[in-house]
């Protein structure tokens, strides 16, 4: 018996000095893969000197002299911070999903794979501007020093059993190419609603139920347009359709309720200041870590400043001061 509680304790023991030890190594690639908040990095390929700052609630501010040396640098942050929120962008977007997380994400390859956005991507960086091009390159080396320059991997790699693959100019493209299939329904099931009805209704009928404009719009080209006019039953008779088309139904299937963004624009004319306002409101999925990456960028005297897109060197939504912008 005194055997038996003495190799218990032993057995004991060895797991709790197991679990320790397998902790304590991977606190340490976690904390190894903390992004660098201090000191100095030397990155050949800038033409002078960049600061990094981030105030109180981590907002980056970048100074730089250049454009290039400002992609290079906004690059180097998001591939510390963002670089597996990055990776799922890429993936997802080119249909490559499983082969990261396995094959739980084949379906949603399979139709992604549809749209070859991988290509489409490769033809856009081909054909992109010089100046575009080497926007995208300056930006893509700053990503990939700035994992280099982590102390260890992401942490989502190593509960992946996986490395990650280094990023490119192409992979930028994905990055946004990714945000369609968030901002638009994957089966564009009004558009073919529409195609049936103007197949099988009366013109007057359709363009009643798809009306393509309205008094609420307002085009950047040619003029708004009164609402179509309601079709009597000499168009098309709803009495001569089969009731049970309008009856209740016993047990109603609830539906989610569409989403939107919502967006307001008020001139300098209707404000106490003067100036004009926007109000831009993305209404996106809530997601760690955020869809966006807030940042600041300060060149030539000027300063833009807004939400950016991991994976991209832009400020998607946001003001230079003068001008302000939004989805």
């Amino acid at each position: 018996m005194k055997r038996l509680i003495k190799a218990s304790g032993l057995i004991l023991l060895s797991l709790v000095l197991l679990a320790l030890v397998a902790g304590g190594w991977l606190w340490s690639r976690v904390n190894a893969s903390i992004p660098l908040y201090d000191g100095n990095v030397s990155l050949p390929a800038l033409s002078a000197p960049v600061t990094v700052e981030r105030d109180a609630l981590g907002v980056v501010t970048i100074r730089s002299t250049t454009a290039l040396d400002e992609a290079r640098a906004l690059g180097f942050v998001h591939g510390q911070e963002r670089f597996f929120q990055m990776d799922l962008l890429r993936r997802s977007a080119a249909g490559e999903l499983a082969a990261l997380v396995g094959a739980g994400a084949v379906q949603m390859d399979e139709q992604r794979r549809v749209h070859q956005l991988r290509r489409t991507a490769g033809e856009v960086i081909a054909n992109a501007p010089v100046e575009y091009r080497a926007l995208l390159e300056a930006y893509t080396a700053g990503v990939n020093a700035g994992l280099d320059a982590l102390g260890a991997k992401p942490f989502e790699y190593y509960l992946l059993r996986t490395t990650p693959v280094r990023w490119s100019p192409a992979d930028s493209v994905l990055a946004v190419g990714a945000m369609y299939f968030d901002l638009q329904g994957g089966s564009a099931r009004h558009k073919r609603n529409e195609f049936v009805a103007r197949e099988v209704l009366p013109e007057a009928f359709a363009d009643f139920l798809y009306p393509r404009k309205t008094s609420w719009d307002a085009p950047l080209v040619g003029d708004a347009a009164p609402p179509p006019a309601v079709p009597g039953p000499e168009v098309y008779d709803l009495r001569e359709l089969p009731r049970e088309l309008f009856d209740e139904p016993a047990d109603p299937v609830s539906r989610p309720a569409p989403f939107g963004s919502n967006n307001w624009a008020v001139a300098g004319t209707h404000t106490a200041s003067g100036r004009a306002l926007l109000a831009n409101d993305m209404h996106l999925g809530l997601q760690v870590p955020s869809i966006w990456f807030r940042v600041s960028l300060e060149r030539d005297g000027r300063r833009v400043a807004g939400v950016s897109l991991p994976g991209t060197p832009f400020v998607v939504a946001g003001s230079n001061g003068a001008v302000a912008w939004g989805y």
